[in-house]
Order: C-alpha cells, then structure tokens, then sequence
C-alpha cells in the first residue's frame, strides 16, 4: 500500500489543492515515512505547477514538524509565498509551525498588516500575552482598526488592558500621532473622564471645541475647568488682537 501511494503521490494527473485532505497526509499519518516524504515533496516542488507550490512547502515543514533556521532558509526561497505557506499551515492545525514562520519574517520595525494581523490571532491561540499586546497596539496605532483594541480588551486582564492603553496615550502624545486613535477609543468604551484627560493632555483647545459638547453631557465641571485652563493659557502665549478674534 505505501509504493502504490507514493507512486499516486508522484503522478502527473493528481492534483494538490487540499492540506487536509492529500495523499501525502495519509502517508504521513499512516506510515511516519519522514526521509521518503522529504525526498519526495523536494521532487514534486520542483515539477509541479507554481499554484501547489505554497501547499507543497506547507506539507513539507509539516512532515518536518519543526521552524528552525534550517526551515527559514527553505521559505526564503520563497519570498512572495510565506503568507500562503503560513495559511496552509493554520488550516492543517499546524500552527505553532505558522507561529514561528510569521515571527521569522515579521520586521517590528516595519508594520506589515497580512504578518500582524495573523500574528494576533496567533498569540491569542497559544496565550502569548505580552506578544499579543505588543503586536495588538502597534497593529492599532498603524490602522485605526478598532477590532484589535477588542482583541486586547477581552484577552488581557482589565488591569493589563489598562496599562496598554496609558502606554498607547503616552506613545499616541509623543509621537504628535493623530488623537483620533485615542478618542475612537474612549468614546466606544464610553470612558468619558479618560478623554477628558487625554484632550488635557494634549492641550489642544481645537481638540477640546470638537468634544465639548459630548463632555459636557458626562464630565461637566471637568469641561469647564479644562476650558479655563486652556483659554488662559492661550492668552498667555497669544496676547494681542489674535488671540480677541480668535476667542469672538
């Protein structure tokens, strides 16, 4: 039965098009043939049509069950295929093997949406935490897609969700970053004494003149004393006939 399967697996006219349901994955779970299968998927990468390719690497690290640097330097031969091959892997339920293929190719430096966005639901999988918060907000802060602020809310603690978010304001401030981020934020958690502060901390009387209406609903004696503060401190740095047009 293994000769005439691995006969079927090497045959022109069978096609691969399911990493589930494959003559290579009956020889794997059936026999354990590592060293044959490897030979034989090497063979078939190389003459079978470009669009079994990403499926065929798939089932090749599969059979090899591991990503070392060995395995990262089989996928950087195929640089415009890892995200494909990545894919393969979730769908086989192989995905500690995504994991580390992601992560091997993920730049933290460089925000890439296809490598992170799979890297969250990734870290949510095997409960990598302190992943998942790095990846999540900076996924965030480069997006604006309020969803994986919703991941973040519901994986993490309240008290490490909350740490993430003074982190994210402080980054946000620093940055000059576009204050939208933080108050689509507050205002869909409805966390109306945090935006308050965060317009505060911006100090941004535009910002302030945006909101106040919304604030004066749920942070009244707040809004009037940030109010206050920031005309006054306008004034300070704008006395003259500016700052009169400005405030009529």
């Amino acid at each position: 039965m293994l000769n005439f399967l691995m006969n079927l697996a090497s045959r022109s006219y069978y096609q691969y098009n399911d990493i589930n349901d494959n003559v290579i994955s009956i020889i794997l779970s059936e026999y354990k043939n590592k060293d044959s299968l490897e030979s034989l998927i090497n063979t078939l990468i190389s003459q079978r049509p470009p669009k079994e390719v990403p499926l065929l690497v798939a089932l090749l690290l599969i059979v090899r069950g591991k990503f070392t640097s060995k395995e990262a330097e089989i996928i950087k031969l195929y640089p415009t295929l890892k995200i494909e091959i990545a894919d393969y892997l979730v769908t086989a339920q192989h995905e500690h093997i995504a994991l580390k293929l992601l992560e091997s190719i993920n730049q933290k430096k460089k925000y890439a949406r296809d490598i992170t966005s799979r890297l969250v639901f990734l870290y949510v999988r095997f409960n990598q935490t302190d992943k998942l918060q790095e990846s999540g907000s900076l996924a965030y802060r480069r997006t604006g897609d309020i969803r994986f602020m919703d991941v973040l809310k519901k994986e993490l603690t309240d008290e490490t969700y909350q740490k993430v978010i003074t982190k994210l304001e402080k980054e946000l401030i620093s940055e000059s970053a576009d204050p939208d981020l933080m108050i689509r934020l507050y205002k869909k958690e409805e966390n109306w004494h945090n935006l308050l502060h965060f317009i505060a901390e911006t100090g941004s009387l535009e910002l302030l003149k945006r909101y106040d209406l919304l604030l004066y609903k749920h942070e009244r004696n707040g809004l009037i004393m940030l109010y206050l503060y920031l005309i006054s401190k306008y004034l300070d740095e704008h006395l003259g006939d500016v700052s009169f047009q400005y405030l009529e």
